[in-house]
């Protein structure tokens, strides 16, 4: 029985860990010739249902090491480095690596690891850093090291894959690059008569979700949205600097909820879900938004963004604070009628999303990487 081990970063945290447990999930049901095994620093409590898939960590072995003694053929590294990559392959082990963000979301990372090195960004990295390039440049030599290094690399979607064959070097092929959404469950009979509630979702950290964003966008909106509350499900570092910052913006009628581990009841009260984030994969609240019939404004960040907002919500140029507050007005004051055209094309979308279509093609990959 061939063993498929999936390294996350942490589990089971957002969306790169629900993939993997819909695909574990679905490999016990229909595809019992695998063995799922999940390594991954636990950091929340564990699903009972694939409690038997995680691996325990072993004293004094890393991740990789964990892996051999797992005993796996094929290892999916999600959205991480796996630096021992040639070693595995060369024991006979097949990599795959699964980019759960958009193409070279590194750029973000290495941007805000040198800036919090206060000194060292003031006195070096803002010169050689500042304007993204340098950022970027390394952001798309770690796409093509993890390309060139596994026997398969799965993008979120085709936009992410273009973008990727476009970096890589010209002697090489697209001999194993494809695209796999993210599933997302139907919603059975959401609920469309919402109420005046506007929703961000997600964790409160700085470099990637920018909620501090939000929180002027709303002081530019509240007065002309009265009758609506701003509600902020989610929690993280920046919670503290967030709620000063809503003291000196005088802001009124929002409230920050905590975290959850479900966020239905808030799906099947929202009207409207804002994503304000400066990167993003394949991002979860949107997809989740849309099954529950909920109409997304976001930044249009990623082609990931892209395609689950086409004719299903209200895409604004990242970064765009003025044009976002403008067309969260828009979105809120449309008639019933044209929002309940947007709520349906959005659970269609949802829909299409299918998980068992999905994890299907999971399966397939696996299968197809075990014969080369």
């Amino acid at each position: 029985m061939p063993t498929i081990a999936f390294i996350n970063k942490g589990f089971p945290e957002g969306g790169v860990a629900r993939v993997t447990i819909d695909i574990a999930r679905y490999c016990k049901k229909h595809a019992p010739e695998f063995k799922i095994v999940i390594l991954g620093k636990r950091i929340l409590p564990i699903p009972e249902d694939i409690q038997d898939l995680i691996v325990g960590a072993y004293p004094g072995l890393n991740v990789y090491q964990n892996a051999l003694k797992a005993g796996a053929d094929i290892i999916v590294a999600c959205s991480t480095t796996l630096k021992e990559a040639p070693e595995a392959r060369k024991r006979g082990i097949k990599v795959i690596y699964a980019n759960h963000g958009e193409s070279f979301t590194d750029k973000y990372a290495i941007l805000s690891h040198r800036k919090q090195r206060k000194l060292l960004w003031h006195l070096l990295y803002k010169r050689k850093f500042q304007d993204g390039t340098l950022a970027l440049r390394m952001a798309q030599d770690r796409v093509i090291r993890n390309y060139l290094n596994s026997d398969a690399y799965v993008v979120l979607c085709e936009g992410y894959k273009n973008e990727t064959l476009a970096v890589l070097p010209p002697e090489d092929t697209p001999r194993h690059i494809l695209a796999i959404n993210n599933p997302e469950y139907p919603v059975e009979n959401p609920n469309l008569k919402k109420e005046k509630i506007i929703l961000f979702s997600g964790r409160l950290n700085d470099y990637d979700k920018a909620p501090d964003r939000l929180m002027r966008i709303w002081a530019k909106v509240q007065d002309q949205l009265p009758d609506y509350t701003l509600e902020i499900v989610g929690d993280g570092p920046e919670r503290a600097n967030l709620e000063n910052q809503a003291a000196e913006l005088g802001l009124k009628n929002f409230r920050f909820e905590g975290w959850t581990r479900d966020v239905s009841p808030w799906y099947e009260k929202a009207d409207i879900l804002c994503l304000v984030s400066r990167t993003e994969g394949w991002p979860l609240c949107v997809s989740e938004a849309l099954a529950h019939g909920v109409i997304p404004v976001a930044f249009n960040c990623s082609a990931g963004v892209n395609e689950l907002l086409e004719g299903t919500g209200f895409p604004v140029p990242p970064a765009d604070e003025d044009l976002f507050a403008e067309t969260l007005v828009k979105a809120a004051r449309l008639t019933e009628g044209e929002k309940l055209e947007l709520r349906e094309k959005g659970i269609a979308k949802a829909a299409s999303l299918d998980p068992d279509t999905i994890c299907e093609k999971w399966v397939n990959l696996f299968r197809e990487v075990l014969s080369k």
